[in-house]
């Protein structure tokens, strides 16, 4: 019962495992099981294996024919003839250097094409011309071509022949456990040849028939023999006086091609003739299936890309024993609605090709999953126009954006327009249209305006349902495609949006201030503000131009530190302090150096080193001497007005 539990852990944990694994080129969802190695390895039948052990799930596509093993270690074969190996630790991979292999044992024993055997060290030396080979444990069992039966009971004892058979090619598969070895033929009969069972007189082993009726044949770990018979009845051998007998019959088990042992005589998986298996226990069986997805996973990169954007799918499928397997977009089976917005690239990913809203569907078997892409464009298209109440768009770059084609045929002046599925004709000067093979009046002719051909805006509602705006403030038009949306300026938008975005700032454009103290720029040289841009981060620049005419620009800023700017006289001076003050040209050297010296007024001050940090005042004998600090423990005194005290 201990032996029944841990086979159940095991087998939920290949089961429920929840992780992310590698993909196989097709899902298992649409394959069975073709075999099976202990509770943790399912060979389907597509060639992908799934693999539980320490490091968790893995689910290859290795292009599988076969597996051997046990929970602690198991051996596949490839389609191509290589060897395929994994173990409690390490995760399935295929093995260096083997190649021309037909068989694998669960002991990892390789038969080549040659009829050479090699183990992980190199060939084995007595086994030439093989037909068939068989391993258990240390024991190794051998079919030639010459008829010979050889058998090793462990590596240090040497090959011996054990019996000779006249018609090895007939034999189907080879068993071994330990002392015993049996022969499956084509016809149905199954030989045991048991070390210690031999003629006295001869010393030759005996062989005994156990069944004429066998299809399959397979050894446990405790010398059990299970014995599929034709019938689809499944039987093994008893104890050691039974040992040449099928005495028990695996009740609730019909149908069956072959059964493949897990440890011992009360475990193994059974496999039916209609390809469906189950897995016996202790007299209770119980169906297994190959995992199948149950639903699937999507993650875009960026749900809302710019036209000419990549962006990369994600996609997982989700098992029914809990997996999360990765499904390269290369392998999905991927659905676009409106594939003219976005197209697969090399690498995985989808360009963003049209402004619009475009759904992408994944399915894999019975699931399937969508997620929405709303695309835009990082420009606004130019020029909308407005007249007599209808609102134009540039006719090929609006069909550009939209992820359309266009063809103009100069001779008629007809434009061809391909919009997804929509084909439009249209003709510069004429209100008759064709849109998908119907004829259709519009509200006014497509013309030329701006030296581009334009076309009335609500052919796109009446074709491919856009909803089309025009912003009087703005004087531009939007286009809506669900929540894609493309907007379309006129000749007059920029200065619309620049005056709206500019708002009460536009009130200093055109005043005069002289520097004091701003960006290293000239002291007190003269400036006008000639523009104030914004940007589309909501900050502004300031454009100056100086007396001589040469600009100069501010660093972006927050509208309320334009205001602020403007308001503190640190900065800027809203006067000119040369008309204002009357001083010698000696003392405005060294204001604008910003040196402080004896003899100097208060305003001479202020304007050299700026307002104080703080003020104190002492008087005595008739005269006040008032004290100003400024950081670094600066200060200047003065007394009458005047400066009397500098300290640096």
């Amino acid at each position: 019962m201990k032996r029944t539990r841990i086979a159940s852990l095991l087998l939920a944990l290949l089961l429920s495992c929840s992780l992310w694994v590698p993909h196989p080129a097709k899902a298992a969802a649409e394959s069975g099981i073709l075999s099976v190695a202990g509770d943790n390895a399912m060979l389907l039948t597509d060639g992908s294996l799934w693999v539980t052990n320490a490091l968790g799930t893995t689910y290859d596509k290795l292009n599988l024919v076969s597996i051997a093993g046990d929970d602690n270690k198991g051996f596949g074969l490839t389609r191509d003839g290589k060897r395929v190996s994994w173990s409690i630790v390490e995760a399935p991979k295929v093995d260096e250097g083997t190649s021309g292999v037909r068989q694998v044992t669960a002991d990892g024993l390789m038969l080549k094409n040659d009829g050479t055997v090699w183990t992980d060290n190199g060939p084995v030396k007595e086994l030439r011309g093989i037909l068939q080979i068989a391993s258990s444990g240390n024991a190794v069992a051998a079919v030639s071509q010459n008829g010979e039966i050889l058998y090793r009971a462990n590596p240090d004892a040497p090959f011996n022949v054990i019996g000779n058979i006249a018609n090895p090619d007939s034999v189907r598969s080879v068993a071994v456990v330990e002392d015993r070895t049996v022969l499956l033929y084509d016809s149905g009969e199954t030989v045991l040849y048991e070390r210690f069972n031999f003629d006295e007189r001869t010393l030759k082993i005996v062989p005994v028939t156990l069944t004429t009726e066998a299809v399959h044949i397979a050894y446990a770990n405790d010398k059990t023999l299970f014995v599929t018979l034709r019938d689809g009845s499944v039987w093994t051998t008893g104890l050691y006086q039974d040992r040449y007998k099928l005495t028990n019959r695996i009740e609730g088990v019909g149908e069956a091609v072959r059964t493949v042992p897990v440890e011992d005589g009360k475990n193994a998986y059974v496999q039916r003739k209609d390809g469906t298996w189950v897995r016996y226990s202790d007299g209770e069986t119980k169906d297994v299936k190959a995992p199948a997805v149950t639903s699937v996973e999507i993650h875009v990169s960026n749900a809302a890309p710019q036209i000419g954007d990549s962006i990369v799918l994600n996609i997982a499928e989700k098992y029914s024993n809990g997996a999360l397997v990765k499904l390269p977009l290369s392998e999905a089976k991927l659905t676009i609605d409106k594939p003219h917005l976005l197209k697969p690239q090399e690498g995985g990913k989808l360009k963003a090709l049209g402004v619009g809203e475009a759904t992408i569907t994944v399915a894999s078997g019975g699931a399937a999953k969508s997620v929405s892409v709303v695309i835009g464009t990082k420009t606004a298209l130019q020029y909308a126009v407005l007249k007599d109440n209808v609102v134009y768009l540039p006719l090929q770059p609006v069909v550009k954006a939209l992820g359309g084609t266009s063809t103009y045929a100069a001779a008629s002046k007809t434009f061809n327009v391909q919009l997804g599925e929509n084909a439009i004709t249209l003709k510069i000067g004429d209100a008759n249209a064709v849109a998908n093979g119907r004829k259709v009046r519009l509200k006014a002719a497509p013309r030329v305006e701006n030296g581009m051909a334009v076309f009335p805006a609500h052919l796109l509602a009446d074709t491919i349902g856009a909803k089309v705006a025009w912003d009087a403030k703005l004087k531009q038009a939007k286009v809506s495609l669900g929540k894609a949306s493309l907007t379309v300026v006129s000749t007059e938008t920029a200065a619309l949006a620049k005056k709206a975005s500019q708002g009460s700032l536009a009130q200093y454009i055109g005043r005069t201030y002289w520097v004091n103290h701003f960006q290293q720029w000239d002291r007190f040289m003269k400036v006008t503000v000639a523009d104030i841009l914004p940007d589309n981060t909501g900050y502004f620049s300031i454009v100056f131009k100086s007396a001589s005419g040469k600009t100069f620009t501010t660093y972006s800023m927050p509208a309320s530190n334009v205001a602020n700017l403007f308001a503190d006289s640190y900065y800027f001076l809203a006067y000119d302090p040369y008309k204002k003050y009357n001083w010698p040209q000696s003392v405005w050297s060294q204001i604008k150096a910003g040196n402080v010296t004896l003899g100097m007024t208060k305003e001479q001050v202020l304007l050299a080193w700026g307002t104080p940090s703080s003020k104190s005042a002492v008087s005595g004998s008739g005269t006040t001497v008032e004290t100003w600090g400024y950081p670094n423990f600066n200060f200047v005194s003065f007394a009458n007005g005047k400066v009397v005290l500098v300290v640096e």
